[in-house]
């Protein structure tokens, strides 16, 4: 008894600790507003929200940190494009460490994340083209019902 009340209460702190998407949806604009903070944790906080998110209109918020001085703030940002399943999210890497060309970041550690994000957002891209595909070979082996060209007769 006493057991299942301890699961139940740590249970309901993990419920109220992880926002649904819906939520962090609508706060979407409040989000990119806190990557203008001065404060790195706000700015932190704030590029693992939209790194959930992956919404296409946060890229360029995002990218514009893989330039900020806390070096915490450049990880979060490369962490939150690499999650993105988008072309934009991949060029933002790529423009950092240019293959053939000095790397733009300074920090090897970091210009060696964006390596690993960059691998990690084209396997995405690939995963979601190939996923695409399939769906699209499936459609056309079993046509849905609202897509047949069955004639009805008229009722009388």
């Amino acid at each position: 008894m006493l057991a299942q009340s301890v699961f139940s209460f740590f249970a309901s702190i993990v419920v109220v600790s992880v926002p649904p998407i819906e939520l962090l949806s609508q706060n979407h604009d409040f989000l990119i507003r806190q990557l203008k903070s001065e404060s790195s944790d706000l700015k932190i906080n704030s590029l693992d929200r939209l790194g959930e998110l992956k919404n296409p209109l946060s890229i360029p918020s995002i990218a514009e940190n893989l330039q900020d001085p806390d070096p915490e703030v450049r990880y979060h940002a490369i962490r939150a494009l690499s999650k993105s399943p988008l072309p934009e999210a991949l060029a933002a890497l790529q423009d950092r460490v240019p293959q053939g060309q000095p790397a733009k970041e300074s920090d090897p550690y970091l210009a060696a994340e964006i390596r690993r994000g960059v691998k990690s957002t084209e396997d995405l891209i690939k995963a979601n083209a190939e996923a695409a595909e399939i769906s699209k070979l499936k459609a056309s082996e079993h046509p849905s019902p609202k897509n047949s060209k069955v004639s009805k007769k008229p009722r009388k």
